[in-house]
């Protein structure tokens, strides 16, 4: 189906017919080019960037010969994304993907941390075990440079119209979105994963929008919304990074939106996000899928309180978590089952907690406080969650 031609050729990925022709309009982008060459050679003067892009498009090029469907194009990332997994994380491992049938599509309802990583690891663990890779739900303020839109669609990304103005777009945004959302999942049998709220958790706080669960339903709202939940195979998944390599910058919005109770985004801030996201340092690093969602749910509020439930359970605990409750409250809670939990003598113990120290001794004085909090928050819940289970 080519585009222009059928009702989603605004929102949905590019396909093999139009992938070609994509990858050359991306290797052949300027600024797409120049995020490269920073990328690759951070220290090199601006003047020079002139001189190197023509070699870093040869090579793109060479990279790319050949590729020419939107299957070849994930069999390359896949390697990328490979050497990103063992050259940033001190562990990655996946639980729960067993369960799913891949042959089935499911609505992977997942936290929000990272605008690339979180669904590339999702792809990377289905990649590995046999499965398809999934369609990715983006926002389309991530994809205000061509580079960056062509980038995502090719990759099997569909756009969520977050610009829409006036009720009458906005709604009939919505109702394209749902529709194929769940033409994608039923007739396609093709997996979906998006976010459970609009943008990342900058304070490590996962919440699900209501109006995401509302938005989903409105292909099927003829049915009790219950059933139309149901039949949309719905699993939570959690992710959990030991170190977030964009911590900084989402204190820093912290911060600013505190002083001035507003947040201004500056120039190319979400290609600097995506960046540091791929490239920074992530630790131990945790995927967990969980179980299809078979309850009755009477509204959008029941269930995104359930989803925000499940996708805590799912959370991995990592030790700087820990780490950030200790040093905001004054000790370890749960000690001794952090130290089995991660086969960690006393010794070890005190090592994890000088690396931490360490990842913040450089850091701003004024971010402090929201960089513990995002990394304490999580265990807080958990905790909370513990003592309600317990009651």
């Amino acid at each position: 189906m080519s585009s222009g031609t059928d009702k989603f050729s605004a929102i949905r990925p590019f396909n093999d017919e139009e992938a070609s022709e994509v990858i050359h309009r991306i290797i052949h982008d300027s600024e797409f080019l120049s995020v490269i060459t920073q990328l690759g050679f951070p220290k090199l003067p601006k003047f020079l960037e002139g001189f190197l892009k023509p070699v870093i498009r040869f090579q793109l090029a060479r990279k790319m010969r050949g590729v020419n469907t939107v299957s070849g194009l994930q069999e390359k990332i896949e390697s990328y994304v490979s050497s990103m997994i063992n050259d940033t994380m001190t562990s990655f491992q996946v639980k729960g993907i067993e369960k799913l049938d891949p042959n089935e599509g499911y609505l992977f309802i997942a936290n929000h941390r990272d605008i690339v990583i979180d669904p590339a690891l999702v792809n990377y663990s289905r990649h590995i075990n046999g499965y398809d890779t999934v369609r990715i739900a983006i926002g389309d303020n991530l994809l205000s440079k061509t580079f960056i839109s062509d980038l995502m669609r090719v990759n099997k990304s569909f756009v969520v119209n977050r610009s829409a103005k006036g009720p009458r777009e906005l709604l009939a945004s919505l109702k394209l979105l749902s529709e194929y959302i769940s033409t994608s999942l039923r007739q396609d049998k093709a997996s979906i994963w998006i976010a459970q709220r609009e943008g990342r958790a900058k304070d490590g706080l996962d919440k699900t929008d209501p109006a995401i669960l509302k938005m989903l339903v409105l292909n099927d709202r003829k049915n009790p919304f219950n059933e139309a939940i149901n039949a949309l195979k719905i699993v939570p998944v959690s992710v959990s990074y030991e170190y977030d390599p964009c911590d900084i910058l989402k204190a820093r919005e912290l911060s600013e939106k505190d002083k001035t109770g507003q947040y201004r985004k500056r120039e190319h801030e979400d290609v600097e996000s995506i960046a540091k996201g791929v490239t920074g340092f992530k630790g131990r690093v945790q995927l967990n899928y969980g179980n299809v969602i078979t309850e009755d749910f009477a509204d959008a509020d029941a269930l995104a309180e359930y989803l925000d439930k499940e996708i805590l359970s799912l959370y991995q605990i990592p030790p700087s978590h820990y780490f950030a409750y200790e040093e905001l409250f004054g000790h370890i809670p749960y000690g001794d089952q952090l130290k089995a939990q991660y086969d960690l003598s006393s010794e070890a113990l005190e090592r994890e907690r000088q690396v931490f120290k360490q990842h913040f001794s450089s850091i701003d004085e004024e971010y402090r406080p929201f960089i513990l909090w995002g990394y304490a928050n999580p265990l807080l819940e958990k905790m909370q969650l513990d003592l309600m289970e317990t009651a």
